[in-house]
C-alpha cells in the first residue's frame, strides 16, 4: 500500500484451524471452535540494512472473525515484533520475534470457560485482554533452478500471558516446523530484480 525508502505499509492475514472439542481433553463438553480469519495492516520500518540483509521493526495489528456460514468478530491482536532477513550462499533466511497482544474478546473466545461449562476439573474463567505470549519465527528458503525449497520452525509460548490461568491451558510452549517444494512450470520473461 505505501512503499518509502525506510517505511512500507502492507496487509497482514492470518488464521486458526478449527478445534473439536471431542478431541481436546481440556474443552472436553464444550462447544466446538470454528475457524477463525484475520486481517489488518501491517507497517514495516527499517532499522538497518546492508548488502544482503535487512532489519526491521514491524507492527501487524489484524482484526479476528469466525469463518462460519454466520461471522462474527471476535475482537483484534497485534504482534509487534523484529525481522531480520539475510541472503547467505543462495538461500534466503529469515527470523521474526516479538509479543503478542489481544483484546478480551479474541483471548475469551480461545480461553473462557463459560459457568454453564464449568466442573470440579474445570473452573469458570474469564480471560482478560493483554499480553498473550510470544513468538519466534525461523525460515529458510531458495530458488534451485525451477525448484523452490522452503523450510520453517515456529516457537510460541503463553507462559505470563495474562489468560495463562486459564483452566484450558494446559501447554505453555510449543513447537512447529514444516517443509515446502514448489515447482515453476513458467515464468515472464521480463524479470524484476529483487531490492531485498
Amino acid at each position: 500500500l505505501v512503499d518509502a525508502d525506510r517505511f512500507d505499509l502492507d496487509v497482514s492475514l492470518a488464521a486458526t484451524a478449527p478445534t473439536r472439542s471431542r478431541d481436546n481433553n481440556a474443552r472436553a463438553g464444550m462447544p466446538d471452535l470454528a475457524p477463525t480469519f484475520e486481517i489488518g495492516p501491517n507497517a514495516n520500518f527499517t532499522l538497518a540494512r546492508g548488502p544482503g540483509w535487512k532489519l526491521q521493526a514491524r507492527l501487524p495489528v489484524r482484526a479476528a472473525f469466525t469463518f462460519e456460514s454466520d461471522p462474527r468478530s471476535i475482537g483484534w491482536l497485534a504482534t509487534p515484533n523484529l525481522n531480520l532477513d539475510v541472503h547467505v550462499g543462495g538461500w534466503h533466511v529469515g527470523v521474526l520475534g516479538g509479543a503478542v497482544f489481544a483484546s478480551r474478546r479474541f483471548n475469551g473466545y480461545f480461553f473462557d470457560v463459560p459457568m454453564a461449562y464449568a466442573t470440579a476439573a474445570r473452573p469458570a474463567y474469564s480471560a482478560p485482554g493483554g499480553a498473550s505470549g510470544w513468538r519466534l519465527v525461523s525460515g529458510a528458503s531458495r530458488r534451485v533452478g525451477a525448484w523452490w525449497l522452503g523450510a520453517f520452525v515456529i516457537g510460541d509460548s503463553v507462559r505470563h500471558a495474562r489468560f495463562e490461568p486459564s483452566p484450558l491451558v494446559r501447554r505453555h510452549e510449543t513447537l512447529a516446523f514444516g517443509v515446502a517444494f514448489s515447482y515453476i512450470f513458467a515464468a515472464s520473461s521480463t524479470q524484476v530484480r529483487d531490492e531485498d
